[in-house]
Order: C-alpha cells, then sequence, then structure tokens
C-alpha cells in the first residue's frame, strides 16, 4: 500500500493592472487583455449593429485590415473597453485623451461601408474605442499632383488629407498584459482505498502549500517572480486490517513563477523531512525519519480560454519528485520513500455559468514510480473538475481516479481549494 499523496495545482490567471479613472484618459493607465474581436463585443455602438454589420466588422478585424492613424491630444472618446479589477472587460463613457508626454499615438481604424460606426484599436493599450473619427490624423498623407508646363503661377490648393487605402497585415498579437502574482494558498485533501479489500486496506491525506513572491523581474515577453514556499502534508491509513499506518512531511524552499503569453509555469525546489510509524495490532513496529529534497513544477497552458474556445480550453501538466538523501531507522526495517509523479490534466469542456464563472470538466492521466513498492511502477487515470471565476482557479476536484498497481486503487474524491484565487476573485 503506497503512502504517496499527489496534488493538483491552481492556474494562475493573469489579470490587468490596477488604475483610476479620471475626466482624463492617459494612453496605457487601463489596458485590455482580451482581444479586439472579443472585447468588442462590449461597446454598445457595436451591439446597435445588424448581424450582418458585425460579421463585417468582425472580419476585418480577424483579418487584419484596418488604417493606421493618430489619436490627437484631446481627442474626445464617446466609449471605450478597458479591463477591470477581476480581468473583466468594460466599458467606460465620455473621455478625453490626454498625450501631454506621450508623444505620438498610433491606432487602427476599422472602416466598414456598410456600418455606419468606426471603431479605433489603441494598441498600446490594447482597447477599443468610438470617438469622432474625423479628428485622427492618418499617418500617410497622399501628395498634391506634379504640375507641368506651368504657363504661369496659380494657385496650388493641397488637398486636405484623406484616409490611405486599407492593407491586409498580419493580425498584431495583443500587448501582454501581466499582473504581479505575488502570493499562491492551497487547502486539499482527499482519500484512497484498495481495488481490494478496500474495507482493510484505505487511508486519506490533507496538505496545504503557500507562496510568497516578492521578487519580480520583467522581460519582452515574460514576468518572473521569486520567493520563498512551504509545504505541509500527512495522512493516515490501514493495511491489511491490523497494520495502521501515519506519515507527515514538512518541505521550505524557493519558488519561481513565469508568466508569459497564454501560458505560466510554477517550479518549486525544496528541502525537508518525511516522518512515517506504522502499529501492529496498536504496536509500533516501524518509526521512520528521511531529510528529503523535492522538486515540483506546474505548466499551464490556457491559450484557447483567452480566444474563448470551449473546447479543450486549457491543459495541465504536472512533476513532483521526493528524494530521501539521510534516513534515520529508529525502529523495523528501512523504507525506501523515494518517488517521482507526472500527471497530465487535459480540460475538455468549459460550461459558462453567467459570464464570470466556469466549470471545466477534464481528465487526468499520469503515471510514475515508487522506489519502496513491490510493484514499482503506476499509472493513474480519471475524471476532474474545476470552478474558476473572474479568470480565477477557486476549487479543483478529482472524482474515482483509479490507479494501476498491484492489485489496484481507487481515489474516491480529491479536493483543493484556492485561497488566493477567491482572494483576486471576489475581494
Amino acid at each position: 500500500m503506497t503512502k504517496k499523496m499527489f496534488y493538483v495545482m491552481f492556474v494562475l490567471a493573469i489579470v490587468a493592472p490596477s488604475f483610476c479613472w479620471g475626466k482624463d484618459w492617459k494612453p496605457g493607465s487601463v489596458q485590455t487583455k482580451a482581444d479586439p474581436i472579443i472585447s468588442i463585443e462590449f461597446l454598445s455602438a457595436f451591439q446597435g449593429l445588424t448581424e450582418v454589420q458585425k460579421n463585417a466588422l468582425r472580419e476585418k478585424i480577424s483579418q487584419g485590415k484596418y488604417v493606421e492613424v493618430i489619436i490627437p491630444n484631446g481627442w474626445v472618446i464617446d466609449e471605450m473597453t478597458y479591463s477591470s479589477k477581476n480581468n473583466q472587460t468594460k466599458v467606460a463613457k465620455n473621455l478625453m485623451a490626454d498625450l501631454s508626454g506621450t508623444g505620438i499615438l498610433k491606432a487602427r481604424l476599422y472602416r466598414v461601408d456598410e456600418v455606419p460606426v468606426q471603431f479605433v484599436h489603441i494598441f498600446v493599450c490594447n482597447n477599443i474605442a468610438v470617438g469622432d473619427i474625423k479628428s485622427l490624423i492618418p499617418t500617410t498623407t497622399p501628395k498634391p499632383a506634379t504640375l507641368t508646363k506651368i504657363v504661369k503661377p496659380i494657385p496650388i490648393s493641397i488637398p486636405v488629407p484623406v484616409v490611405a487605402e486599407e492593407t491586409v497585415s498580419q493580425k498584431a498579437e495583443p500587448e501582454n498584459v501581466f499582473e504581479k502574482d505575488s502570493w499562491d494558498w492551497y487547502i486539499g485533501a482527499g482519500n484512497y482505498r484498495s481495488a481490494k479489500e478496500g474495507s482493510d486496506n484505505n487511508g486519506y491525506y490533507g496538505w496545504t502549500k503557500f507562496r510568497y513572491r516578492p521578487l519580480w523581474f520583467e522581460s519582452e515577453n515574460c514576468l518572473v517572480g521569486i520567493g520563498p514556499f512551504a509545504f505541509l502534508a500527512g495522512g493516515e491509513g490501514v493495511a491489511d486490517k491490523d497494520y495502521d499506518y501515519g506519515w507527515k512531511e514538512g518541505v521550505i524552499g524557493l519558488t519561481e513563477k513565469i508568466l508569459a503569453p497564454h501560458k505560466d509555469f510554477d517550479v518549486d525546489l525544496g528541502i525537508g523531512k518525511l516522518w512515517n510509524r506504522g502499529k501492529w495490532q496498536d504496536v509500533v513496529v516501524n518509526k521512520q525519519v528521511d531529510k528529503i529534497f523535492l522538486v515540483a513544477t506546474h505548466a499551464n497552458f490556457y491559450g484557447r480560454r483567452d480566444l474563448d474556445k470551449d473546447w479543450f480550453a486549457k491543459t495541465e501538466a504536472n512533476l513532483e519528485f521526493r528524494i530521501p538523501f539521510d534516513t534515520d531507522i529508529k525502529r523495523g526495517d528501512e523504507a525506501d520513500n523515494q518517488v517521482i509523479e507526472v500527471c497530465l490534466t487535459q480540460w475538455l469542456y468549459d460550461f459558462h455559468l453567467g459570464s464570470s464563472t466556469i466549470i471545466a470538466l477534464g481528465f487526468n492521466f499520469g503515471g510514475g514510480y515508487e522506489w519502496g513498492n513491490d510493484d514499482e511502477a503506476f499509472i493513474k487515470i480519471g475524471p476532474a473538475l474545476e470552478i474558476s471565476s473572474h479568470n480565477e482557479t477557486i476549487v479543483g476536484i478529482s472524482v474515482m481516479n483509479y490507479k494501476f498497481q498491484g492489485d489496484g486503487q481507487w481515489a474516491p474524491i480529491a479536493v483543493y481549494i484556492s485561497i488566493d484565487g477567491i482572494w483576486r476573485a471576489y475581494f
């Protein structure tokens, strides 16, 4: 009977920076994470269009057909998208662009002949705005025609600049906006029982992990946070009816978080202790303390969810490697507690509850190696469920997962909650 416990880690959402609204709008002060084709849906001017007009505009944006323009200082904005505290796309109205100290601010004008309203994509902050396009300045000004064979000087009037013809370009990626996600806190628990004579072979466990990242380093394409972490776990169980066992684990170390477009990564490197004891008919027969290294990594890939795709919206990968390096045998024979485990979770479909909550159904597939087990290698499979709100994972559940090892083992339920996810989503 294995004493291994596993845990599932959360999805760190990437949310937009904090902001404040005043009478004026400064570029970059409020930013939208969503793709323009997504955030434009929130504008009332867009909602007032017919479905044919909407589709025509969506096609322009998706194909990258736009006219590059310059926004002048004092440009009056009727309405503009931005991201709220919880990364929800919202709309502000009646603003004036304050470009003092900013210099030239370029934007993309999407023009559709059959659409009465024109939309402007302000690229520096990825917002979509509606305003008076007559005051926008085109980046390309046609030159006046060259006159030849002039008999006498005549006044030449330079034509008023007109918007240049549209050109097709590849759709640009929105500017990457990451918020420094400084802390994580998870609490989890689960149980297990043997597929054969489960009433005589079963157990339960609990765990918690806390990360704090005060140091951050930023590059063009990613944000990296570094700090300490702590991990505590423990459990009890029974084997062969009369053998009771218990274990505790404590680890501290360094953690690193990497935030990149449509994905993020966690790496934990720690050192700690593992305590094991076993009783046969209430008599202690085994007692062992291991000093251990712990390596744990976690990766999230959610590009499809960022594009509002419900099928196969997110993929997670986990690895955990526990390595004993010093063992103190206080009673009984030595047990080898070295374990490595990998797990891939593919989230199959996102069910939406309202505008901010997602219930995702997925499937776990993992495997590993336990040096101290008679049947060392194992495979784990089973369904999973995840609840997220405002782009923050708050609850993860695995139900009736099965472990192929020895006579087999069921894990009826394993659940965790993300304290930091709940905090960010609702406070």
